[in-house]
């Protein structure tokens, strides 16, 4: 199995076309995957995006209450 690590801070509008496309590449080309979402600290709602991907992709999701750079 693949995981691929993904680094957000405020991405909520980028992961949903992000996730897709990789995604798409992932299941024709390296077969079982997962993604490790970070959100590192967001003000806005990628936590809450996260959340909601996960219904839809195989996601499992670290949270920094604060930005740690």
């Amino acid at each position: 199995m693949i995981h691929v690590l993904i680094l957000t801070y405020n991405e909520e509008k980028a992961l949903p076309l992000m996730l897709k496309r990789l995604q798409e590449t992932l299941v024709t080309q390296a077969g079982p995957h997962r993604f490790v979402i970070v959100d590192d600290g967001s003000t806005a709602a990628t936590a809450a995006t996260i959340k909601a991907l996960s219904a839809d992709f195989p996601i499992t999701l670290l949270s920094h209450e604060v930005n740690r750079g």
